[in-house]
């Protein structure tokens, strides 16, 4: 016998370009015409051989492992060619969320799917070997039913989680897709069809999770058989009652049985009875009656045994033909011979390639002016619409806007003309100052006073300008124990510090940038011990208060440095890393670990300074794009709105990285005690020393008249101690036990005031010659490049950027798309009708009111002759 399909080249070439028409039109994913282009839908109850059809009809085989193939729609073109290849692609119509699962509604038909504006095609896979078909399509469904992954790793032979496989324990993200598996076919003698095979219908799930499937897949079939130009084909099952069907049912109630073909499969597994008396009455139209009749096909079961080296299709149509010459219902004497025109595959191959060419040249006519109409509505709406700028220079506007702000930015940050009309880089140079002197302030105060020198000790903050006069306490008895004085510091790091950020006051002489900055890590206050008092008898004393300075954004970390440590705390620490046998020494280690100690107070005042600097750099950027000779005046076009958030993101970038520089700097001070410049070094400590060694000195004195008093008790005035601090000798007061703790203390001073410097230098030098030099370099041609203006497209782009109204610029992007598609669609059917060289009747096709129209059918598709005979058989 001749191989399946063969007769099908009396349909040729004609036939071919048809098909290929519509589904290049269906690819536009027009809307407005969508509905206009003919199709074929095969529908079926589940168990129905419907997907056994669809591969015999396009002659592949369907995957059939764990139901696969009923959770997704498929769409099977098949085109005539000299060689066979398959091109596999994933059209997605629907996007899933991550809803519950509900039940189906008439305005949600597809719970938890939304159906998207536009279709979106993925090319899957192109194949030349019939025989990995099978397995693309089983990966292709995957693909769908998983969509949060990228589609890519379903993708035999490439994909990740094709070579990986699926664990046992694997769960799809979805039940099922309304979108669909596209498979294009091309092979010797295939008939040229598109056809769309969806999920069977069924009544009840034993899966009570999947009960809400019943109403998606009925409003699934429901979707594509109200389709008007839909050419339906049941296909329903001889091995039981037809009145099971109920797909059936779904047709007739929405009135589509003139358009439905009915299809009977497995027709040898009919049972004898009243099951055979209801099929004999339908074959002869008398029930269950379709206008356009039945076809009866058998495809091969389960005990089907393909022989060695023999084509799947080839045997299966052999077999078919043996069963209905053979058959007793079915062969020349049987009862239902007078069907036999209409049994076979091949039968009902050339049917719908027939009738569907039919359907297609009677569309045509309702096609081209269903894209007229909607050309008409389109260029209306278009012309409701305000024009885009039509000056010829507004490519020239946009970039010479463009080019003023990145100059006045420039000359901003670089001391130019912009500078002096524009307060940033003076602001910035006062912050500066303001951070270093800062620094000096916070510098570490020592509590020079001990439990061993007999007397209340006081705390002052000593400073540069401090002196002997500055220093007064008011004097009580120590107790008897000498227990650690009242008031002895803790260190920074073991104090509990309170959240209060700098008061709006202290924020007086910033620009409203930094007066939005209430709190940054760090900006605390010290407070003391709860446990500060450890005398038993207790006394009084008055802190000495840091001298009056003007309101900075650094005033609240002045503080920092009080109570850093005392004496007797400092000469813990030497002990602490003094080696044996090595009197009157201070090792480096003792040294290093204070100095560091006090540079770590340094990262919160850097905090500030970075979080101000940034925040009045931001605001003075913008500042300028503001101007109107900037971009101020096109405020309400996108030009100004993605200017400000691509200028914005620009500055973030930078503003990070310079972060990171900042910091490293931070690292690097608070690492190891390091100086090169000995000279001021040495120059900072004697000051300091000279500081120290004077309220030192009169702390002592303070105690030898008071201890001299006490051994004589007797009471003095403070006229007599005033007169007797005149007289005491050093060598009345002896050698200082404590001489190398204060002088380790000065050390610790000029080494805090000589990083200090390094510091502040350091890090205002990397901003000025790192951050503000960056945005001088790159700013120029920054906009412009993300902005899109170098490319070829640029003149267009301007003139969108210039649009004052998003909303508008968006309705004209997308019906000037739609229009362009009208356009190829438009084309495409002109070029169709100059192949075909003949003007189609709408008149041609009344799929409604006849059944088999002969005449008009013979006028349209002359050039498709010589034709089958389709008719539907009188009754026997």
């Amino acid at each position: 016998m001749p191989a399946p399909g063969a007769s099908l080249e009396l349909v040729g070439e004609k036939v071919n370009l048809l098909v290929d028409a519509i589904e290049e039109l269906r690819k536009l994913g027009l809307k407005e015409i969508d509905t206009e282009l003919p199709e074929l839908v095969l529908v079926g109850d589940q168990s129905a051989g419907k997907s056994s059809l669809m591969g015999a009809i396009a002659e592949i085989n369907l995957p059939k492992d764990s139901g696969m193939c009923t959770r997704c729609p498929a769409n099977i073109k098949t085109s005539p060619a000299e060689s066979w290849s398959c091109t596999v692609s994933l059209h997605e119509y629907y996007r899933y969320t991550q809803g519950p699962r509900r039940e189906a509604t008439a305005n949600n038909p597809f719970p938890p799917w939304i159906e998207n504006s536009t279709i979106n095609i993925k090319q899957f896979k192109t194949i030349s070997n019939k025989a990995e078909l099978e397995n693309i399509l089983r990966w292709a469904q995957i693909a769908l039913l998983n969509p949060s992954r990228d589609y890519r790793a379903f993708i035999p032979g490439t994909g990740a989680i094709v070579q990986s496989g699926l664990g046992q324990d694997h769960k799809h993200e979805a039940d099922y897709s309304p979108n669909i598996v596209a498979i294009e076919i091309f092979g010797p003698r295939l008939p040229a069809l598109s056809f769309y095979d969806l999920p069977g219908v069924f009544n009840s799930s034993a899966n009570r999770e999947e009960r809400y499937l019943v109403k998606v897949f009925e409003n699934m079939v429901k979707k594509y058989i109200r389709h008007e130009k839909a050419l339906i084909i049941c296909a329903m099952t001889m091995a039981t009652d037809p009145a099971n069907s109920r797909t059936f049912s779904l047709i007739t109630d929405m009135k589509a049985d003139k358009r439905t073909i009915g299809v009977l499969t497995m027709p040898d597994l009919l049972q004898t009875g009243s099951t055979h008396t209801d099929f004999d009455k339908l074959l002869r139209n008398q029930t269950y009656i379709l206008p356009r009749g039945y076809f009866v096909t058998k495809q091969p079961g389960p005990k089907f045994n393909l022989r060695q080296n023999s084509d799947y299709h080839v045997q299966a149509r052999e077999e078919e033909a043996i069963f209905f010459r053979t058959d007793a219902r079915w062969r020349e004497d049987g009862e239902w011979q007078a069907f036999n025109h209409r049994c076979g595959t091949k039968a009902i191959q050339e049917y719908l390639s027939q009738e569907f060419a039919r359907l297609i040249v009677g569309s045509m006519g309702s096609i081209e002016e269903k894209i007229k109409n909607r050309v008409r509505d389109v260029d209306n709406q278009l012309g409701q619409l305000p024009d885009l700028p039509d000056n010829d220079n507004v490519q020239h506007i946009v970039r010479q806007s463009l080019q003023e702000f990145s100059t006045s930015v420039r000359s901003m940050l670089g001391g130019g003309s912009m500078s002096l009309h524009h307060p940033f880089l003076s602001n910035w140079s006062r912050l500066s100052n303001d951070f270093a002197e800062a620094l000096h302030q916070m510098k570490p105060m020592f509590v020079y006073q001990d439990a061993s020198d007999f007397t209340p000790q006081e705390v002052i903050s000593l400073d540069d300008s401090d002196t002997e006069s500055r220093a007064s306490s008011t004097l009580s008895s120590f107790s008897k124990k000498h227990g650690a004085p009242l008031g002895f510091a803790t260190p920074p790091s073991k104090f509990a510090r309170t959240t209060n950020g700098p008061s709006p006051s202290n924020n007086s002489s910033l620009t409203p940038a930094s007066q939005q900055i209430n709190h940054i890590p760090g900006s605390q206050h010290i407070a003391r011990p709860k446990n500060e008092s450890i005398f038993e008898t207790p006394t009084t004393r008055r802190i000495a208060q840091p001298r009056k300075s003007k309101v900075t954004p650094f005033s609240d970390f002045l503080a920092y440095g009080k109570r850093f440590k005392t004496i007797g705390q400092i000469r813990d620490i030497i002990s602490r890393h003094k080696r044996p046998g090595h009197p009157d020494n201070v090792p480096e280690a003792a040294r290093e670990e204070l100095c560091m100690e006090a540079t770590q107070m340094w990262k919160h005042p850097l905090d500030k300074l970075v979080l101000i600097t940034f925040a009045h750099l931001r605001e003075a950027v913008v500042s300028i794009l503001q101007r109107p000779e900037a971009l101020g005046k096109y405020r309400q076009t996108d030009l100004f709105r993605e200017s400000k958030k691509n200028i914005l993101d620009f500055l973030d970038i930078l503003c990070a990285e310079q972060t990171m520089n900042l910091n490293q700097i931070y690292t690097l001070e608070t690492y190891s005690l390091f100086t090169l410049n000995n000279e001021v070094f040495s120059r900072y400590k004697a000051e300091e020393l000279t500081i120290l060694q004077q309220a030192r000195r009169k702390h002592r004195v303070k105690c030898h008249i008071e201890k001299n008093a006490k051994a004589l008790n007797k009471t003095l005035t403070e006229k007599d101690r005033e007169v007797q601090m005149k007289h005491v000798t050093d060598d009345q007061l002896g050698p200082d036990p404590f001489a190398l703790e204060i002088d380790t203390a000065a050390y610790v001073r000029g080494y805090y005031k000589t990083a200090a410097n390094r510091f502040a230098d350091n890090l205002c030098q990397n901003i000025q010659g790192i951050l503000f030099r960056k945005i001088q370099e790159q700013i120029p041609q920054y906009l412009e490049t993300v902005l899109g203006l170098n490319s070829r497209e640029c003149e267009m782009r301007c003139r969108m950027l210039m649009i004052e109204d998003h909303g508008e610029a968006s309705a004209r992007a997308a019906l000037q798309e739609e229009k362009t598609k009208l356009t190829q669609a438009a084309a495409r059917l002109e070029q169709l009708v100059e192949e075909f060289a003949f003007e189609p009747e709408p008149e041609d096709i009344v799929m409604e009111n006849d059944v088999v129209p002969e005449e008009p059918f013979r006028r349209s598709l002359s050039i498709l002759q010589p034709r089958c005979e389709t008719a539907p058989p009188e009754d026997v």
